[in-house]
């Protein structure tokens, strides 16, 4: 009840899995969705949500590949100050410090969202970034600014803007194994934006699990853009930034906004076009080669009130899934379809306290909830 694995499902995961584990390669995860997926109302981001426990199951069963995907968009500036943001703010490594003014930009890139400053000396910094090699993403061209990195507290080093409109990739690798500081640093006139979407961390060989989660995320959100080299629909599991496995789990904010079926099913629909058929501005192309995971979350008492949509989502995206050879996880009816039966397991989250433990939220997960979807999800990504 509520999963659904066809035959012959992970045949790329698997054997890209089974040579991290050997040491002789690596696979990497996507798991795209919204601030579920993200992890609130988790007590911890590092080891908390759903999608950091599968991280620490499989890289303690195949290897660890590093600490993935650390977006800006994790940060108090983006999450707004309050008792989770500000807990998680405390613990090391949860959320990027910003120095200075900043501001949200667009829907681009990885992670679907970018922030900006305009003040030189403005930074970002990254902490218990893992891997011995590190990649930073910047929105490029259109007047951005020139900025700079610092790994560790050690040499500053100044990088030129391409001046192309791009996402554009500065990689560092090299590094010692373990955990790194990333600061990144407005370099320009005063004025000029400085856009950077996030920074990855990534062992040579392992699993890397890319959390991609967006507080607030639509479907629309990972689909649109203004400019093809942007665009986010290439970078997250897309050809851009191509993954092994996709998990997909954005639509909640959807059925919450009463955004219509077809609208919701057309979105989802081009998102998996982008990742199995897809190509980049500079004409690589996806061959097919990622097998895909669509996850409804519980809803909880989060659907449309006056035009309740969640069952129709689930019924369009079983479908999606068999057309497209998916596996396919409804957490709604594994926890019974009910609110009531997951807040008397404790499931549901708490916004008013540090994070973790069990409240009366609509939809956000404690760690329990966390944990029970993570067990949802792990014996078919270790079968």
């Amino acid at each position: 009840m509520g999963i659904w694995v066809p035959a012959g499902w992970g045949s790329f995961w698997r054997t890209k899995r089974d040579a991290a584990a050997a040491g002789t390669g690596k696979a990497v995860i996507a798991a795209v969705g919204s601030s579920s997926t993200q992890g609130l109302y988790s007590g911890n981001l590092l080891t908390d949500p759903f999608v950091s426990k599968l991280r620490t199951s499989l890289q303690s069963s195949y290897g660890d590949g590093g600490s993935g995907y650390f977006g800006t968009t994790r940060s108090v500036t983006f999450l707004g100050a309050g008792a989770i943001a500000n807990a998680w703010d405390a613990l090391p490594g949860n959320l990027a410090t910003l120095s200075g003014s900043w501001l949200g930009g667009n829907n681009y890139g990885p992670g679907g969202q970018y922030l900006y400053c305009s003040a030189p000396g403005n930074y970002a910094q990254f902490t218990k970034v893992r891997g011995t090699t590190i990649r930073i993403y910047t929105m490029s061209g259109g007047g951005r600014v020139n900025w700079t990195y610092q790994i560790d507290g050690g040499t500053v080093t100044p990088v030129t803007d391409s001046g192309t409109p791009s996402i554009q990739v500065t990689t560092i690798s090299g590094l010692s194994a373990g955990e790194h500081t990333v600061k990144i640093a407005h370099n320009g006139a005063n004025g000029s934006n400085f856009s950077p979407c996030g920074v990855t961390g990534e062992n040579a060989t392992g699993v890397v699990v890319n959390n991609y989660g967006l507080s607030g995320a639509q479907t629309s959100t990972f689909v649109g853009a203004d400019s093809a080299t942007y665009q986010p629909i290439t970078w997250n599991g897309g050809p851009n930034y191509p993954a092994d496995l996709l998990i997909y789990a954005l639509g909640a904010n959807d059925a919450s906004s009463g955004v219509a079926i077809d609208t919701y099913t057309a979105n989802l629909r081009k998102f998996l076009s982008a990742v199995k058929d897809g190509q980049t501005v500079g004409g690589v192309k996806a061959t097919g080669n990622t097998d895909v995971l669509i996850l409804m979350q519980h809803i909880g008492s989060y659907d449309n009130a006056t035009t309740p949509r969640w069952h129709d989502y689930c019924d369009r995206a079983r479908g999606i899934a068999e057309a497209y050879g998916a596996a396919f996880v409804n957490v709604w009816p594994l926890g019974r379809n009910s609110w009531n039966h997951w807040s008397n397991q404790g499931y549901w989250g708490n916004a008013s306290t540090a994070g973790g433990v069990s409240g009366t939220d609509p939809i956000h997960m404690s760690n329990a909830g966390h944990q029970f979807t993570a067990d949802a999800l792990l014996p078919i990504l270790t079968a």
